[in-house]
């Protein structure tokens, strides 16, 4: 009997791993951390924020198909950008994760006053992680507003590459700018990322 629940436990997790490997960690449970350096580039004439070099760090909880997940970008002894965001899996496909999410965003990035402004958004993230391969591109597209409801659209894209077990480096541009796009701030980054 014991021995007839133990296999029928184990078929249940490989069919989940083979299935949607994209789900198979979120089901089990993950955690990650990344902390990276780069550089902000400003674009347009309202946007008053001075480019230079940027520090971020994020971290990351998954289980059971949800994750939460935390942000931060910093500039000149300064957050620039902070965001907390809550997101649920959508996909059942191989390798791939889309979800959906919804947070809190703080922003100086289109200012060079140090008074983040407080925003509200909504996002969707995509992963491709091929199977037996030690890379995973992501990209995501969001819109934020505050009370004000002034819209602000931002995205991001990236590449991770594993080189030993739990650990790799990344490669990630993300912009955040006005509804028309014609002010903008550009964040390019390289960093590390542990995945347990």
């Amino acid at each position: 009997m014991l021995r007839r629940y133990l296999v029928s436990l184990a078929g249940l997790v490989a069919t989940l791993s083979v299935t949607s490997p994209a789900m198979a960690i979120p089901f089990l449970g993950s955690v990650s951390a990344s902390a990276g350096g780069g550089f902000l580039a400003p674009v347009g004439t309202g946007n008053t924020r001075p480019g230079g070099f940027v520090t971020s760090l994020a971290g990351q909880v998954d289980a059971l198909g949800f994750d939460a997940s935390a942000s931060w970008l910093g500039s000149d002894n300064q957050t620039i950008m902070m965001e907390g965001l809550f997101r649920k899996e959508l996909s059942f496909l191989p390798m791939i994760s889309a979800k959906v999410g919804a947070g809190y965003l703080g922003q100086a990035l289109l200012s060079s006053q140090s008074e983040l402004q407080h925003l509200g958004q909504v996002r969707l993230d995509a992963t491709f992680s091929p199977i037996l391969l030690p890379i995973e591109a992501e990209a995501s597209l969001g819109a934020a507003s505050g009370l004000d409801f002034k819209p602000y659209l931002l995205g991001s894209a990236a590449v991770h590459f594993s080189f030993i077990p739990f650990i790799g480096v990344f490669g990630r541009v993300r912009a955040f700018g006005t509804q028309d796009l014609s002010t903008m701030s550009q964040a390019f980054e390289l960093g590390l990322r542990a995945k347990l």
